[in-house]
């Protein structure tokens, strides 16, 4: 029988014109390759951030939507407020990391989205023991 190989997701890699930002899941930072600038992010902020770069696709993720993923189902209270908030959170720790301020784009009433050109998935692979 043959061994397979496991695919196990590690991060992302974003391009954002001649950059590249790694998102690390393990250790909850963001990391631009440029400068080597490392931002750690808190678990909820890693959440809701890996939830858009899943799900945005070139749409718009409501709020409702959002809170439930990112908040409810992990036994948090949300809110709208709550929302907000750690979107200026996330926002700032992303500029941060050289990540322009546009890259999440907001539209009152219908929710958010990502603008990347590109996002790449990072995993790593084991054999089984």
């Amino acid at each position: 029988m043959k061994n397979s190989i496991h695919k196990t997701l590690f991060g992302y890699c974003i391009y954002i014109h001649d950059m590249r930002i790694h998102v690390d899941l393990t250790n909850s930072t963001i990391i631009n390759s440029a400068n080597a600038e490392t931002i750690k992010l808190r678990n909820t902020m890693m959440r809701l951030f890996v939830f858009l770069i899943e799900n945005a696709d070139g749409k718009y993720i409501s709020n409702k939507d959002i809170l439930y993923h990112v908040w409810d189902r992990h036994g948090l209270k949300s809110s709208n407020q709550r929302l907000w908030q750690v979107m200026q959170f996330l926002i700032n720790r992303l500029c941060m990391a050289g990540i322009p301020t546009g890259f999440i784009e907001h539209k009152d009433h219908i929710g958010y989205t990502v603008n990347s050109s590109e996002i790449m998935k990072l995993y790593y692979e084991r054999q089984p023991q």
